[in-house]
């Protein structure tokens, strides 16, 4: 694994717990962290998941705290990007998380 893929595997990983997090806060248990890191979830649409306006303000409010990056617009509206997998992937390609260290030792 190349440590661009750990860094983006990373931003999954920091999506889905935050997800998990506001849920639970919510009073909406849903799915657990390591479901939202799947496939068939991880595309998901957030609004399906139980993430209503405010949630998912919250979330992307904590994110962009969490990560000093600020995420586009898209990825709250529209519903293919408005999943785990699409802001992992916005907050990957917008620079979150550069200081993971790389996997590779040396």
């Amino acid at each position: 694994m190349t440590p661009d893929d750990e860094r983006l595997r990373a931003c999954t990983q920091l999506v889905a717990e935050a997800v998990a997090d506001i849920l639970e806060a919510a009073g909406r248990p849903g799915v657990a962290i390591a479901d939202l890191r799947h496939d068939s979830t991880r595309s998901k649409d957030l609004t399906l998941l139980g993430l209503g306006s405010f949630e998912l303000m919250r979330l992307a409010a904590r994110l962009e705290d969490e990560t000093g990056v600020e995420l586009e617009d898209a990825v709250l509206l529209d519903p293919h990007r408005r999943c785990v997998a699409g802001w992992a992937a916005c907050l990957h390609t917008a620079g979150a998380l550069e200081s993971v260290p790389d996997p590779t030792p040396r």
